[in-house]
């Protein structure tokens, strides 16, 4: 429905969610005029789709409107149970890692397309001195980046499975030559703005480093 009717979804975060069914200490009701319960796991969800809102949105004007509610929406789930990954197997446990997640790729930049063999880093926080971890289809590994010397460099490290690699996407490529190896061997690879595309697509199996550095 969002992707169809982005700006119905939005009148109904802003309207309904933190309007009418918000609750001044954050919480929201449950089919907000209609139910004095407190929605708890939908509420979640709702801090998800303020996101999605967000990412679809063509600027910021929106999360700027809502943003002091949404915190104060997810700052009332963090209190509820006193840990916004919860305790309990089931129930709201997978939405509210969810909405917790949610931040951690966005400070990350990730952006992952695995039928593609495409991944992306654009990291928010210290981006000049920056490492976390990251997960794919097939696999799971760390990431970091480093500002030195008025040089990039990045590092992908696979722990676990498998991953295929076609197409990387870094802000900082295309300022000068680039140098890609994997374990220690030179890739052959054409650079574009902003990403690099291997001659051959790669399987970066654990223990595998793939280091990107600008010449």
């Amino acid at each position: 429905m969002a992707r169809l009717f982005p700006s119905l979804e939005r009148n109904l975060r802003e309207i309904t969610d933190y309007g009418i069914g918000f609750n001044q200490d954050g919480s929201i009701r449950f089919r907000a005029e209609s139910n004095k319960q407190v929605a708890i796991d939908g509420q979640t969800g709702i801090i998800l789709r303020t996101w999605r809102e967000h990412l679809i949105s063509a600027d910021a004007d929106f999360l700027t409107r809502v943003w002091p509610s949404a915190r104060k929406a997810l700052a009332w789930l963090v209190e509820f149970k006193r840990n916004p990954y919860n305790e309990i197997e089931c129930s709201d446990h997978y939405a509210r890692a969810g909405a917790s997640y949610s931040a951690f790729l966005a400070v990350c930049g990730y952006t992952y397309d695995g039928t593609a063999a495409r991944i992306g880093f654009a990291p928010k926080l210290s981006p000049g001195n920056f490492k976390a971890a990251f997960t794919a289809s097939e696999g799971w590994g760390s990431y970091s980046q480093k500002f030195k010397d008025g040089k990039w460099s990045a590092e992908i490290e696979l722990v676990h499975g498998l991953l295929r690699m076609h197409k990387l996407e870094l802000p900082w490529l295309g300022r000068g030559g680039v140098r890609v190896t994997q374990n220690n061997r030179s890739v052959k690879n054409t650079r574009q703005a902003g990403s690099i595309v291997v001659d051959e697509p790669l399987r970066l199996h654990a223990g595998d480093v793939l280091r990107v550095t600008q010449a």
